[in-house]
């Protein structure tokens, strides 16, 4: 097994300290890199595979991270790669703040997801400080940005140097604008040395992601008297009526934003091209694409083979990512840059004194009790003391909304090489507060002893908003590493699910009986979850509420909780097998119950709750709460040799694919990820009309290793 060569720091050179320094963070990691270590000159496969092992995989987590929490980012990070590799090629130059830079154009002001190449350049330079470039991670983030939103998965080569040019007069001259004709188009395309064949691939990335009214509200018109003339005749009338609705007249369209596909528009498919056939492009360069002889023929196949689309996409997408990638002297950092920039330091966890002794949070005691856990669990025989542990790298801990809690270690002894097993990899929710410490949040990982891998897909689906969360988390919990993983669809509104996913699990991990009676400990963590958001509710006019299922794992225990319609169903033995129940009002128990409590059940299109609510428990819900409970069922099971997967879902994979019909589209499927990805698109393209969250958990069993989110 390839180690991880882990860099020994002592512990007060481990975190950010909470300093107000008004600089771009972005602009002064970007500029301290490629020192010898990688002066190569040529791209290659796995470039940082000595260097730095895991650099895509913490790229790749925290585009996942920050996708779920904003499903608009997968298309800002594709259009930030356009954007920069189509100037001065793929050198991260966009990123460069400043009057007179590429970002400084108009063209350019309304691009985002800079904030996470932020994170992830921070992560990276924690555990490989100076080794990987913002180019690479600018590519390689609108890569995972595809494959997220339900796209390819596409191999990249890695290698690029950052630029030390960024010119507002070289913006213009180099990118597409969306009221391009063809031959416009096709000069800008060969003059970068790309084919006819790419322009109509590459332009398929407008599948996913949105668009001002100003980039398109020159093809129609509508007067003060609200008369509509379709200017551009290549645009469906019916649609461009549409448009003028999201794009009013006398609005800011500048402001203003509009979905570019409007069927699928956080999905990475093919609609793209069916859309263009019925005249529903949203750009002129779009529509110019079906109407052009030399094109349409490319667009009708793309429109009719998803799959033979995402095979032409992951070629023309390499040959987008290596647009003059700068090699020896034109990617050197040009240090002047940053000369007058404040420089970032990196000091110790917050460490107190005295009797509140403490790093990041975390009581030295628990630090010391945490090595000592860890350090047995692998044969290290020596006694961690204090001492010792202050010559450890030790990642402790995060704040979350003002609540600290373990959630990862791994302790380094200085010296030794007992604790090689252990890589740290798999990076996740990464907060970034200013007015705390920046401290990394960590999933302890083992090769050896892998138990299980998870992985989760999560889409709106077809609608145009999110209420579905989802959680996945290892933990220690006295001397015991836990897996806790949880689906959370919310009705009216997204706050009550969204308040469930950051307090049910870290209730549960504090509660004094986790361990010792784990049932009661989830059904009280369940009603404190609850309670308190009834009470953050006091001020709110309208009610939400929120299911959830659960799963708990504890050494060989598997243990299922949930209230509502999402479900949990695990494949033992080759058999579908449900694991929870759905909590619907016409369940003759349910019914009984709510009735005993002074409510009615009526049918009002499904059964409800008071003639309003369709599920019979739920968090949250202030108005129905002496009817609607929190309390959740729980099924344990053992996890041995017959337990195969769990699938943990949304009632939008559960409306319209059976328990039978998923398990035997994950079981052919080794990685969860992939599963979970398989389910939803199955269930989108199957009609389901509600927001689609997926969580697999994979059972290892003997088998050798996993691909990611493995835990020991």
């Amino acid at each position: 097994m390839e180690k991880l060569k882990l860099q020994i720091y002592s512990i007060q050179t481990l975190c950010l300290r909470k300093k107000k320094y008004k600089f771009s963070l972005l602009i002064f990691l970007c500029s301290i890199i490629f020192f010898s270590k990688t002066s190569c000159s040529t791209l290659s496969f796995n470039f940082y595979g000595l260097s730095c092992p895991s650099a895509e995989l913490m790229v790749k987590n925290t585009v996942r991270s920050a996708s779920s929490m904003d499903p608009t980012i997968p298309g800002k990070l594709l259009r930030l790669l356009f954007h920069d590799c189509f100037v001065e090629g793929c050198d991260a130059s966009i990123l460069l703040e400043g009057n007179g830079t590429e970002r400084s154009d108009p063209a350019n002001k309304s691009l985002g997801g800079f904030s996470v190449i932020e994170n992830a350049k921070r992560v990276l330079e924690i555990f490989c400080p100076f080794t990987v470039s913002c180019a690479d991670i600018v590519a390689l983030a609108a890569r995972d940005a595809v494959e997220f939103a339900g796209g390819p998965n596409v191999q990249i080569p890695t290698g690029r140097k950052d630029g030390r040019i960024s010119l507002i007069t070289n913006v213009r001259p180099n990118i597409v604008d969306t009221s391009f004709t063809m031959d416009q188009m096709i000069n800008i395309f060969t003059i970068k040395g790309l084919s006819l064949d790419d322009l109509v691939i590459l332009s398929g990335a407008h599948t996913i992601g949105s668009a001002h009214c100003n980039a398109f509200s020159d093809r129609f018109r509508v007067d003060t008297n609200g008369n509509f003339t379709l200017i551009d005749p290549s645009l469906d009338k019916a649609y461009a009526i549409e448009l003028t609705k999201q794009c009013p007249a006398g609005a800011a369209t500048s402001t203003i934003t509009v979905k570019n596909d409007p069927q699928t528009p956080q999905l990475f498919d093919n609609q793209y091209f069916k859309d263009l056939i019925q005249h529903k492009g949203l750009f002129q360069s779009d529509s110019v694409l079906f109407n052009d002889v030399r094109t349409k023929k490319r667009v009708v196949e793309f429109a009719n083979d998803q799959d033979g689309f995402f095979r032409s996409w992951s070629q023309s997408f390499v040959r987008l990512s290596v647009l003059g990638v700068k090699s020896g002297e034109d990617g050197e950092t040009d240090f002047s840059r940053v000369g007058s920039q404040s420089f970032v330091r990196l000091s110790m966890l917050g460490v107190k004194s005295g009797e509140d002794e403490e790093v990041g949070g975390i009581p030295w005691i628990m630090v010391i009790k945490r090595c000592n856990f860890f350090a047995k669990d692998i044969g290290f025989s020596e006694p961690i003391t204090r001492t010792l542990a202050m010559s450890l790298i030790c990642v402790v801990g995060a704040r979350w909304e003002n609540s600290s809690y373990v959630l990862g270690m791994c302790c380094w002894w200085e010296g030794t090489g007992h604790f090689e097993n252990y890589i740290l990899t798999d990076l996740f929710h990464i907060p970034s507060y200013p007015e705390i410490p920046y401290i990394v949040v960590l999933r302890l990982l083992s090769f050896q002893n892998g138990k299980f891998s998870y992985g989760y897909s999560s889409s709106p689906g077809k609608r145009s908003s999110m209420e579905d969360f989802y959680e996945t988390r290892i933990d220690g919990v006295d001397g015991e590493v836990v897996g806790l993983f949880g689906v959370f669809d919310g009705h009216g509104g997204a706050r009550a699910a969204e308040y469930v996913k950051h307090n049910l699990f870290s209730n549960l991990i504090r509660h004094p009986k986790f361990i010792s009676d784990t049932k009661s400990a989830i059904a009280d963590a369940y009603n404190h979850t609850d309670s308190e958001f009834l009470k953050s509710e006091n001020n709110q006019h309208k009610d939400a509420g929120s299911t959830a299922s659960t799963a708990i794992l504890v050494g060989d225990r598997l243990l299922v909780a949930n209230v509502g319609d999402s479900r949990a169903v695990i494949c033992r033995g080759g058999t579908a097998i449900a694991v929870s129940r759905d909590h619907k009002p016409d369940q003759t128990d349910e019914r009984q119950r709510i009735e005993d409590a002074g409510g009615f059940v009526m049918w009002a299109g499904t059964w409800r709750v008071g003639g309003v609510l369709a599920v019979s428990r739920a968090f949250g819900d202030r108005l129905l709460k002496q009817y609607v409970v929190a309390d959740p069922e729980i099924q344990e099971e053992k996890v041995d040799g017959s337990l195969e997967f769990l699938i943990l879902a949304s009632d939008g994979l559960w409306d319209v694919v059976t328990n039978e019909e998923a398990v035997s589209m994950v079981k052919p499927i080794q990685d969860p990820e992939d599963a979970a990805k398989r389910l939803m698109q199955e269930a989108y393209q199957r009609g389901s009309a509600d927001n689609i969250t997926i969580v697999v958990v994979r059972f290892l069993g003997n088998q050798e290793g996993s691909s990611r989110g493995t835990s020991a």
